[in-house]
């Protein structure tokens, strides 16, 4: 890591501290089916087409078409308790209708842990696109296990311009 004495510039000059590397993000367009977080696991969403596109369907509107906008990096994310019998699966669509990338994150808490958790991969939705994913909740999966965080991050960006995106986090039978 670099830094720079005070003053080190000449006046009007920025004095950058860093390590002088761009974290580049990766930009994981597709999630990793199959891959399993405590009690649930992803699933690619043609498995359960029949399902999720039928409205009778759906018991739980966790949250449904929620408009959100935001200036920075984050927006507080939604914990659900997927809850087995509401069915076992949790459909969660971002539409991202704001000017840049932004990531749809998703992760589980460890119970009795200081902020540890389990992530499922973290995919990038581009400015125009909308990612549907999908989670199955597991047969044998403990109460423990299924309470996860769903969220939106954006790359850190001081422009005006906001983020603009659109939630629904639905659970069918």
């Amino acid at each position: 890591m670099s830094i720079a004495a005070p003053n080190a510039g000449k006046i009007g000059e920025d004095v950058i501290v860093g390590s002088g590397k761009t974290a580049e993000r990766e930009n994981v367009l597709k999630p990793e089916y199959g891959k399993i977080v405590g009690g649930i696991e992803e699933i690619d969403p043609s498995a359960a087409t029949a399902i999720i596109n039928n409205p009778d369907h759906r018991t739980r509107n966790f949250a449904r078409n929620m408009k959100v906008q935001f200036l920075d990096s984050d927006f507080p994310g939604l914990t659900m308790n997927c809850l087995s019998y509401a069915g076992p699966y949790v459909v969660f669509a971002v539409t991202n209708n704001g000017p840049r990338t932004v990531y749809s994150e998703v992760r589980r808490f460890v119970t009795i842990s200081s902020g540890q958790h389990e992530d499922f991969t973290s995919v990038a939705i581009p400015a125009g696109e909308t990612l549907t994913r999908v989670f199955r909740i597991l047969d044998n999966a403990n109460p423990l296990q299924t309470t996860l965080e769903f969220d939106i991050d954006a790359p850190v960006d001081l422009s005006p311009a906001e983020n603009d995106i659109v939630i629904s986090l639905l659970q069918y039978p």
